[in-house]
C-alpha cells in the first residue's frame, strides 16, 4: 500500500526557486510518492550488506529484504548486517547511515536516517517511476556486467509506443524477418523507449544520467545514453548496448526528511524537517584491486523554500562486531572504536578475534570527496548507556563541533559519529555532492592499506556524483574542478576550476582506456580562480575524463564529445 508523501499542510507553499529565487524547472514539482521499505542487497564483492531504502544500512529489525526489483534479481535474502568476508559469518553493523544538520530559520535541526539503538528514523523511501507503479520501484540497479537489457526498465513505456499492438513493450516489435531501424540486425528492433537509456533513464531517477547538466523529465534530448542523439556511443560497432554502471553492482534509492507518516521514535523535541531529498548510489566491484570497499554517493538537495545555514554531514555506525552464533554481551559489548587521523578514517571493531571465531575484527569509514575539501572533521564516540543524543540542538552541536573524541579501547557498547564541514549554505534547489567509502579488511594493516586504496580508486576511476554546477552549494575559493561547459560539446569546451594555495598544477585529459588524449596545463599557478578551453582536434566522439592535480587535490569529472 503506497501512501503520500505529503500532507496538504505539508506541501503548502512549496514552489521551489533556484538560489536566483527563479522557480526551478517542472520535474522539481513532481509528485513525490512515499514506497514501502524495501531491500536491497549488495554481495559482489567481499562485503554483504543489506540496505534499506530510507537509507539504512544493514537491517536490525531483521525484516524479510522483499521480492527482487523488475532489474535487481541479484538481490536476494542474505544475513541481515554487514557480513565481511562474505560467508565468513562474521558480521559488523547493526545499523546506519547519514546525519543532515544546519540552521533553518535560527533553529539547528538534524534529520537522520537512525541514530542509537536502530532509533530515529526521519526520512521515507520515495517510489522512483510513474505514481501509482506496481509493483511500486524502490530500487533503481545497474551493473557493468549487463549489457542490452531489451526491457522498459523505468516504465516510460506507453500505448503510443506500441508498434506491435501486442499491449506489451516489445525488444523486436516488427519480427525475425524485418529491420525497421535498418541496422542490420533482424531480430532486434526495439519499441520506443525501450533499452534506450541507462537504469532510471531521464524520467524518474533525481539524476543527471548523461552529464548534460538537466535531469529527469527536464532532459530534451530523452536519450539517456552517454552520447545523446548516437546509439554506438562509444565507436565500439554495437548500438545501444551501454548503460552508465561503472561498478560490479550500483544501487539507487531516495529519500526525503518531510514524511511525517514514516517517522519512527522521534527526538524528544518532535518532528522538525529540514526539507530535504537525498539521493544514494552505492557501488561494488568483484574485482580484487576493489572488493574491500564500497563507496557511495549522496546528492543531498534542498526541496523546501526556507535557506539551511551552516550544513554538516555525517555518518553514524552503531557497530556490533562479532559472529553470527553469538548474541548479548560477548556480541555487542566488547567493542572498541579509534580513529585514524592520517587517515582520516574512523574504526570500529572488536578488542580481539574472540579466540579465532571471527575472520575479520575491523571496518572503517572514510571521506573521498565533498564540495570543499578544507572542512573540520568531527569524530565522536559514546557509550549505548547514556551516551546518545535525543533531540535537534545535541545532536547538531555535537556533529559540528570540530571535535575529536579520545580513542576507546576499554570494552563497551560503542558507536561513532564521523561527521564533516561546515559545506556552506544550502539554498532552495541547490545540491551537496558528498562520497564515503566503507572499508573493510582481515586485520587492522589491510585496514589501513584498503583505506588508502579506496581513496585511491576513487580518484582514477571517475566515480563521483556529477550535478549542475549552478545548483551546487560551492565556497568562493577552494581546490576544485567543475564541471565543463558545454557538456555534451562539440567542437570545444571550457573547464573552470579553483586553487586555494599556489602550487604545481596538472590538468589533463584521458578516455576510458586510462590513455592520455591532452595535457592542458602542467606549470605552477598562483591561488584563484581559472578557466581553459579544449579543442580537441582529431579525436572521436565519446566520454573523456578531465583530471585536475594541485597538490593533494585531485579532481575529475566526465566530459562528453559529440561530433
Amino acid at each position: 500500500m503506497l501512501v503520500s508523501a505529503f500532507t496538504a499542510a505539508e506541501t503548502s507553499g512549496w514552489e521551489l526557486k533556484d538560489k536566483n529565487r527563479r522557480p526551478l524547472p517542472p520535474h522539481s514539482n513532481a509528485p513525490l510518492t512515499i514506497a514501502p521499505t524495501i531491500f536491497a542487497v549488495h554481495d559482489k564483492g567481499l562485503h554483504w550488506l543489506m540496505m534499506a531504502n530510507h537509507g539504512e544500512f544493514s537491517n536490525p529489525d531483521n525484516r524479510p529484504a522483499g521480492p527482487p526489483t523488475s532489474y535487481a534479481p541479484e538481490s536476494s535474502q542474505r544475513n541481515s548486517e554487514l557480513e565481511y568476508p562474505g560467508g565468513s559469518a562474521t558480521v559488523f553493523l547493526f545499523s546506519g547511515g547519514l546525519w543532515v544538520g544546519a540552521i533553518k530559520n535560527g533553529e539547528r535541526i538534524v534529520s537522520t536516517v537512525v541514530d542509537g539503538d536502530n532509533g530515529t528514523r526521519e526520512f521515507g523511501p520515495l517510489e522512483f517511476g510513474p505514481v501509482g507503479s506496481q509493483p511500486p520501484i524502490a530500487w533503481l540497479y545497474q551493473s557493468k556486467g549487463i549489457a542490452r537489457k531489451e526491457v522498459d526498465d523505468d516504465r516510460d513505456w506507453t500505448s503510443a509506443d506500441d508498434l506491435d499492438g501486442n499491449g506489451q513493450p516489445s525488444a523486436d516489435w516488427d519480427g525475425p524477418t524485418r529491420d525497421a531501424n535498418g541496422d542490420g540486425n533482424f531480430v532486434y528492433d526495439p519499441e520506443p523507449h525501450i533499452d534506450e537509456d541507462p537504469v532510471g533513464d531521464i524520467s524518474f531517477d533525481f539524476l543527471d544520467n548523461d552529464s548534460d547538466g538537466l535531469i529527469d523529465a527536464n532532459d530534451p534530448n530523452r536519450d539517456g545514453d552517454l552520447v545523446p542523439g548516437s546509439r554506438d556511443d562509444d565507436g565500439d560497432g554495437r548500438q545501444d548496448e551501454d548503460t552508465l554502471a561503472r561498478a560490479s553492482q550500483e544501487w539507487i534509492t531516495a529519500y526525503v526528511d518531510t514524511c511525517q507518516t514514516c517517522l519512527e521514535a522521534p527526538d524528544i523535541d518532535g518532528f522538525r524537517p529540514l526539507g530535504i531529498r537525498v539521493v544514494q548510489h552505492s557501488y561494488q566491484w568483484v574485482e580484487s584491486l576493489a572488493d574491500d570497499f564500497l563507496i557511495v554517493d549522496y546528492l543531498v538537495t534542498n526541496i523546501g523554500n526556507d535557506l539551511l545555514q551552516n550544513v554538516w554531514l555525517a555518518t553514524f555506525f552503531d557497530f556490533d562486531v562479532g559472529h553470527m552464533t553469538q548474541s548479548g554481551p560477548r556480541r555487542s559489548e566488547d567493542d572498541i572504536t579509534f580513529f585514524i587521523d592520517s587517515l582520516q578514517t574512523a574504526i570500529g571493531g572488536d578488542k580481539d578475534t574472540d579466540g579465532g571465531l571471527l575472520a575479520a575484527q575491523f571496518f572503517g569509514v572514510r571521506v573521498l570527496q565533498t564540495p570543499n575539501p578544507n572542512i573540520s572533521v568531527s569524530y565522536l564516540n559514546f557509550e549505548r548507556l547514556g551516551g546518545d543524543p535525543n533531540d535537534n540542538v545535541e545532536k547538531y552541536l555535537k556533529m559540528s563541533g570540530g571535535v575529536r573524541d579520545p580513542d576507546q579501547f576499554n570494552v563497551a557498547d560503542w558507536r561513532f559519529l564521523f561527521s564533516f564541514g561546515p559545506l556552506g549554505d544550502l539554498a532552495p534547489g541547490q545540491t551537496l555532492p558528498v562520497t564515503i567509502a566503507m572499508v573493510n579488511g582481515l586485520d587492522l594493516n589491510a585496514i589501513v592499506e584498503n583505506s588508502r586504496q579506496a581513496l585511491a580508486f576513487f580518484q582514477s576511476s571517475g566515480i563521483g556524483v556529477s550535478v549542475e554546477d549552478k545548483n551546487v552549494a560551492e565556497p568562493s575559493l577552494t581546490f576544485h574542478l567543475k564541471q565543463n561547459y558545454p557538456n555534451p560539446f562539440n567542437p570545444a569546451t571550457t573547464i573552470r576550476y579553483s586553487l586555494a594555495k599556489p602550487g604545481h598544477v596538472t590538468l589533463k585529459i584521458y578516455d576510458l582506456l586510462g590513455q592520455e588524449a591532452a595535457t592542458l596545463v602542467s606549470k605552477k599557478q598562483p591561488a584563484g580562480k581559472y578557466e581553459i578551453q579544449w579543442n580537441p582536434v582529431g579525436l572521436p566522439s565519446g566520454v573523456y575524463i578531465s583530471r585536475l592535480r594541485a597538490g593533494e587535490f585531485v579532481g575529475v569529472k566526465k566530459l562528453l564529445l559529440l561530433k
